[in-house]
């Protein structure tokens, strides 16, 4: 791999507290579904949220 395609050590730490942050959102999203969804949306950040009803995926966006 050339340099450029490789994360420094800071960036490969930075990944780190960004996949256990997602896991802990996913342990929140299981325990708190409706708490954790309302306070995502109270933060005004960009988000799409996929719902899957009847075979068919349906795609919806908050604080575009």
């Amino acid at each position: 791999m050339t340099k450029k395609e490789m994360l420094t050590e800071e960036e490969q730490i930075h990944l780190k507290h960004a996949l256990e942050h997602i896991q802990e959102l996913e342990h929140l999203m299981k325990k708190r579904p409706v708490e954790t969804f309302k306070s995502l949306l109270k933060l005004k950040i960009p988000m799409e949220l996929e719902i899957e009803i009847e075979g068919g995926t349906y795609a919806l966006k908050f604080n575009d």
